[in-house]
């Protein structure tokens, strides 16, 4: 039967072709391995993230921990007072940890126990000493362009059972620069020109604890 004899002929040709013929192995991006690294670390991420990778917010490229985070996305900041809010836009001493560990925030995507979690992390931080107050809609696709050029990197930072976590961070300054020098007065005003430019960025939308997700988060502040 000739066709039959051509049918085991062209398998047993194809079995041997796919069996013989290399496998590819995928090669382990060094930049991507570097940035995933800096996770290990929780002090001084910015800086971490400067160096990880040659490109400026170059760590955006990969999914670090739970999926990169995309343009439309919004993210979720805790906000506490004294002076969490001032003249309706977030003060600068908050906004300021994009320059040293990150603004850490959750994504919309997040699930109520993770903002149940960070909220009692944070009380516990912060003692008597602060109270909370609202929660900060934060559009990504704002807060990460100004203008032509970059404001701020945004990255999946998953933390144990918070993994929708993500952490705003300001990308270095001297790069932005065409990594031109610049002396420690410049850098600082470099600094806090961004500062007020993420402030801006960031915007005004804030829920009351009452108001964000009915009522989540409404009477944590003072549980125990």
């Amino acid at each position: 039967m000739p066709l039959l004899s051509t049918v085991l002929s062209y398998l047993k040709n194809w079995l041997h072709s796919s069996t013989s013929m290399p496998q590819e192995v995928p090669i382990p991006d060094p930049n991507c391995e570097s940035c995933i690294q800096v996770l290990s670390w929780e002090d001084e991420r910015a800086k971490r993230f400067h160096v990880a990778h040659p490109e400026i917010c170059g760590c955006e490229k990969y999914s670090l921990t739970a999926g990169k985070v995309h343009d439309d996305e919004t993210l979720h900041f805790i906000v506490s007072d004294p002076d969490g809010i001032i003249n309706g836009f977030l003060s600068p001493t908050l906004a300021m940890q994009i320059d040293s560990g990150g603004l850490s925030t959750l994504r919309s995507s997040a699930a109520d126990g993770e903002f149940i979690q960070t909220l009692r992390e944070l009380r516990s931080r912060w003692g008597g000493a602060r109270q909370f107050i609202a929660v900060q809609k934060i559009s990504v696709k704002n807060v990460r362009y100004h203008e032509t050029g970059r404001l701020c990197c945004v990255y999946d930072t998953a933390l144990p059972g918070k993994p929708k976590h993500a952490d705003i961070i300001g990308p270095d300054i001297e790069a932005l620069e065409g990594d031109v020098p610049l002396s420690k007065s410049q850098l600082k005003k470099q600094q806090k020109r961004r500062i007020r430019q993420f402030i801006e960025k960031a915007g005004s939308d804030f829920e009351s604890p009452a108001g964000f997700r009915n009522g989540l988060l409404a009477g944590l502040d003072d549980a125990a």
